[in-house]
């Protein structure tokens, strides 16, 4: 539909438009010819009118005629085109009775007749003026058939090019902010001579931005594991230091003799100096359970539906290869204003994880528009996570001991529940006997 309207329907206009344009001209042109052939025939009709009563047209009235045909050629070929005269007139009297049907009619030729008159006023002959036949039906026939012809190779033309090209890369033009948003389907390889290098250089994009996202976790990982070894490293002998400051302060070593002065000052400021690493020492504490992860949001309002879509479109090939059943249910089809693509970012990671550490028996995705906003529930079966594990699950780089030897670096859902804070949704974990359940509320 989206063709029709879009191409099609704009080159059938200008096709029609064009071809009543190209009728008209020859039309118009073709009428303006006739006048002109009329006002010839007009003209050596009257000549001729004009001559009947001397002896040499008595004599031989059809050489006459033709001599008066040679005479106005001769006369006029500056004010009109050769093919605007006659190519012979024919002489024929009343009187002689000759007159049939193919006289007037012979076929390639176009004949017109002018009466002439005696000097009462009576009809006395016909001229029949014969021009080469130049059919206007066959004209317009000829290029109305080439017009509609031209259409029809255009629109198969303009069909391979939709169907080759403008189609798939509409799909394409998609996978871009689709890796931008955590997808990790590779795009299907083709012999597309039209795509077929754009599709492997995107996959080998892919799979670069992928090598380099693991190279970068892994890299916050080090300086993680360095910031929090460093800071616990230095945390126990600094309030060793503290406690020695506080001694001198407080005289411990003192032995019942008079305190320095001095000595206390610089404990003074030995403890303050200890408070000031020990502020330092909490920051890097904190910020080595932290990964550097920012997420702008953009909202945008669109219907409940679209993310059922977006699941069949990313994740339906996926089920089925792998096998796993699944289950899709929108409860009703509302308009939400939040962040989409922050939506599809974050149902990326839950469903990545749904495949990867689930047992493949079922998927289900609920997606539920109440009047305080939208829920969406993402459950797989499976050996959950242990319930002492479930405070961490959102960590920075923690896997639950159920993950075994999959692969994986326990970052997906800490960005998934960092970009659900950040739309200013909240992000929640529960586990039953044999399932794990996710869901993301986002508030009206």
């Amino acid at each position: 539909m989206k063709f029709f309207q879009k191409i099609l329907l704009p080159v059938l206009i200008f096709f029609i438009f064009f071809s009543l344009i190209t009728n008209l001209t020859i039309i118009k042109k073709s009428n303006k010819n006739n006048n002109i052939k009329n006002i010839v025939m007009n003209k050596i009709a009257n000549t001729i009118q004009s001559q009947t009563e001397k002896q040499s047209f008595q004599d031989n009235p059809q050489l006459f005629c033709n001599t008066i045909l040679t005479k106005e050629i001769e006369t006029f070929k500056g004010t009109y085109k050769a093919q605007d005269f006659p190519s012979a007139i024919l002489y024929i009297p009343f009187s002689s009775l000759t007159i049939t049907r193919e006289t007037i009619q012979e076929k390639n030729k176009l004949k017109y007749t002018i009466a002439l008159f005696d000097s009462t006023k009576t009809p006395s002959a016909l001229l029949i003026f014969e021009y080469p036949e130049n059919s206007l039906k066959t004209l317009l026939l000829s290029i109305n058939l080439i017009i509609t012809l031209s259409f029809f190779l255009l629109l198969i033309i303009l069909i391979i090019i939709n169907t080759k090209i403008l189609i798939p890369f509409q799909k394409f033009q998609e996978y871009p902010k689709k890796i931008a948003n955590g997808s990790t389907e590779k795009l299907p390889d083709s012999k597309n001579k039209y795509f077929g290098k754009y599709i492997w250089a995107m996959n080998m994009l892919r799979d670069k931005i992928n090598n380099d996202h693991k190279i970068i976790n892994k890299m916050i990982l080090d300086r993680q594991t360095l910031n929090s070894t460093i800071a616990h490293g230095i945390k126990t002998p600094l309030t060793n230091i503290k406690l020695y400051s506080d001694a001198i302060q407080t005289g411990l070593y003192s032995k019942g003799e008079k305190q320095n002065e001095k000595d206390i000052e610089i404990a003074g400021k030995i403890e303050k100096n200890a408070d000031d690493i020990q502020e330092l020492l909490n920051d890097l504490l904190n910020n080595s359970t932290k990964a550097i992860y920012e997420y702008e949001p953009s909202l945008t309002t669109f219907y409940s539906q679209e993310i059922k879509d977006f699941i069949l479109t990313e994740y339906e090939n996926k089920f089925q290869m792998n096998h796993i059943p699944y289950e899709i249910t929108v409860t009703n089809n509302a308009l939400v204003n939040t962040d989409k693509d922050g939506i599809f970012h974050i149902l990326y990671q839950l469903l990545d994880n749904a495949i990867k550490y689930g047992d493949g028996t079922l998927i289900k995705v609920l997606i539920d528009c109440q009047k305080d906003g939208l829920y969406i529930s993402v459950t797989n079966n499976g050996v959950p996570v242990k319930d002492d594990e479930l405070n961490y699950i959102f960590n920075s780089f923690w896997r639950g001991s159920n993950a075994g030897q999959k692969e994986g670096q326990g970052i997906g859902l800490f960005e998934a529940r960092q970009i659900s804070k950040a739309i200013g949704a909240d992000l929640f974990v529960k586990t039953q006997s044999f399932q794990t359940i996710f869901l993301l509320f986002c508030p009206n």
